[in-house]
């Protein structure tokens, strides 16, 4: 029996519970002086579980960065006691 495909998904399904899943950046909006922006204040990003908006401070160096990991919150993993 060839063990590589479920090690693999062990693997994936690891890493995606410890640093999350991948989104990618689609748009952004920010506040400029003109020239450059001088803090984001939205960041729209499309990924594994679906579109994601995050608010990034106002702090000087907040940005949007082009990858982004996000933890899991699917329903499906979510164990409730009724």
């Amino acid at each position: 029996m060839n063990m590589r495909l479920p090690a693999l998904v062990l693997a994936v399904a690891a890493f995606a519970s410890i640093f999350g899943t991948p989104h990618m950046l689609t748009t952004y909006q920010c506040q400029s002086n003109g020239f450059r922006c001088v803090h984001y204040t939205q960041c729209h990003y499309i990924g594994v579980q679906g579109w994601r908006t995050i608010y990034p401070g106002f702090l000087r160096g907040d940005d949007c960065p082009g990858v982004k990991f996000f933890g899991l919150d699917w329903p499906p993993f979510v164990w409730r006691a009724d």
